[in-house]
């Protein structure tokens, strides 16, 4: 296995001294090959590769296929595990037989150059063949991966995305608004409304686009309930049963705090969009969608009085 990766820092350190990954009960050194985007490209180093798994940030999706593509076999699958929805732009870039969906619910962060924290390391790593149904190539993938790590095939993978991009929306967009960890977002009563309608909006955009979504998604409220007068009620009691006492913090959160890019336009930019097309009203996400981008911008801070609109 070959990791890459465009921060030299990160690539020397793994070189020189392995990939540590702090567990919630210790941490493991891993050896393992890594070398920079730009040694890629010569010397045939991508020869013989069976598949790539993709975890750039959404915004360099495109700039890393672009140049990617032509060094791969014609019939290298491409395994997204990022979050929203790249497949739709991997699929048009490398076709959709190569493409395969995934979704991520394991959680990651690099502390530091080569070294890297997860708390979730046993959850599980959804494929599936793009946009639904089942190959002999995600086949495969499955059993590969399976020796490191819980896997589930899904014939349809394309709601299972969908599903993921709502949990991202729901509280990535708020906790980086307010500033606020996921636990003091879903405290908050501004906090907790933020995210309800955020879902709300997202998850109406997801079914009238072809999604079918399950109730795990919305922390045990269905589709059907969120849209019914309680929706709202029941999802703000969930989020606070889930996280009142979590110690997680959002990745935008982080990318906001570390002033990175965030990646708003590959979540809740998604659903505006798709709303736009289908004729639906989100002015929750639409709201989200401008503070964030002002933020990105430099031309606005994170503050609770974000959380409404």
């Amino acid at each position: 296995m070959t990791v890459a990766d465009g921060w030299s820092e990160h690539v020397t350190a793994i070189r020189e001294s392995g990939l540590t990954l702090s567990l919630p009960d210790g941490s493991v050194i891993g050896a393992v090959h890594a070398r920079r985007f730009d040694d890629l490209r010569v010397g045939g180093a991508l020869a013989g590769v069976d598949a790539v798994f993709l975890a750039v940030k959404s915004y360099d999706t495109e700039r890393v296929l672009t140049w990617l593509l032509p060094l791969l076999g014609a019939s290298v699958p491409i395994v997204s595990l990022q979050n929203g929805l790249n497949e739709r732009r991997i699929a048009e870039l490398a076709g959709d037989k190569r493409t395969v969906g995934a979704v991520v619910m394991f959680d990651g962060i690099i502390l530091e150059p080569g070294h890297a924290m997860t708390r979730h390391p046993a959850a599980a790593l959804t494929i599936g063949a793009w946009p639904s149904g089942s190959s002999d190539q995600v086949a495969r993938l499955a059993a590969v991966l399976g020796a490191a790590l819980p896997v589930v095939v899904s014939d349809d993978i394309r709601s299972d995305l969908w599903g993921k991009l709502i949990v991202n929306c729901m509280v990535n967009a708020p906790a980086a608004a307010s500033g606020l960890d996921l636990q003091h977002l879903v405290l908050s009563e501004p906090g907790r409304r933020a995210c309800a309608e955020t879902a709300r909006e997202a998850a109406a955009v997801a079914s009238a686009a072809g999604a079918v979504l399950a109730p795990t998604w919305l922390h045990g409220v269905s589709p059907e309930e969120l849209r019914g007068p309680r929706g709202i009620a029941l999802l703000e009691a969930a989020l606070l049963a889930d996280f009142g006492e979590s110690d997680m913090r959002p990745s935008m959160l982080t990318d906001v705090e570390r002033r990175r890019a965030t990646e708003i336009d590959a979540l809740n930019g998604v659903v505006v969009a798709e709303a736009r097309r289908l004729g639906i009203a989100v002015p929750w996400n639409e709201h989200f969608v401008d503070v964030i981008s002002r933020i990105d911008q430099r031309e606005a801070e994170p503050d609770e009085r974000w959380l409404v609109p």
